[in-house]
């Protein structure tokens, strides 16, 4: 009696697990840490002058080379005011009428917060098609945060020293008076953070994307 045996395949091992980083949760924390440092200081205006005592649109300031004003992402975005930091001078003279003049919402930093929101959404799609769109929407917002150095950098360079006025719209920032005073830009470490969690979700999506 012939007694064949039937060869008993050999077991397929499970494939590995894909791990953290093939999980929403790293891409997802890095994109909303980004969407909150919209809250914080971007930019500064500060003051080039080196007088003792310099007037700046009705704010009398002494010392020279402190903040003048500062905004955050959002208010950037949204055309907020800029707001004065009292830390940075001494004493203050006269009311601040600076901070009570609104700017116009920066396009850039529209793009960049809206991008940003959008990224911090598509973390949550399972599907793989919402991975690439959170990679693309990240990818997004730090080009609009780079357009938006670049511009702001150049509106300070538009501001003419010592201009007594902005009737014919000269003055990117709505500011009265720029009278023996030179006013440069700065950005925050908030800002550049926001970048680099921005790039971070992008990264962590491309591993999302490949490990899944």
């Amino acid at each position: 009696m012939d007694t064949t045996t039937t060869p008993i395949p050999p077991a397929i091992p499970a494939p590995p697990r894909p791990g953290l980083l093939g999980t929403s949760l790293p891409s997802s924390v890095a994109a909303i840490a980004a969407l909150l440092l919209f809250l914080l200081p971007f930019a500064e205006l500060r003051c080039k002058s080196t007088s003792d005592k310099n007037d700046l649109g009705g704010l009398n300031f002494t010392g020279s080379g402190g903040t003048v004003l500062t905004n955050t992402g959002l208010g950037l975005a949204i055309g907020s005011q800029w707001k004065a930091n009292l830390g940075a001078f001494g004493s203050f003279a006269d009311k601040n009428e600076m901070s009570n003049r609104k700017q116009d919402p920066n396009t850039f930093a529209l793009v960049a917060l809206v991008l940003a929101a959008a990224a911090a959404a598509f973390t949550f799609v399972r599907h793989k098609g919402g991975i690439v769109l959170t990679l693309l929407a990240a990818l997004g917002s730090v080009a609009a945060l780079v357009g938006l150095f670049f511009d702001l950098r150049s509106q300070v360079l538009k501001v003419p020293s010592g201009s007594s006025g902005s009737e014919d719209g000269s003055n990117p920032f709505n500011l009265d008076q720029y009278k023996d005073v030179g006013l440069e830009i700065a950005f925050t470490p908030w800002f550049f953070a926001c970048a680099v969690l921005l790039l971070a979700t992008v990264w962590l999506s491309f591993r999302r994307y490949k490990l899944s």
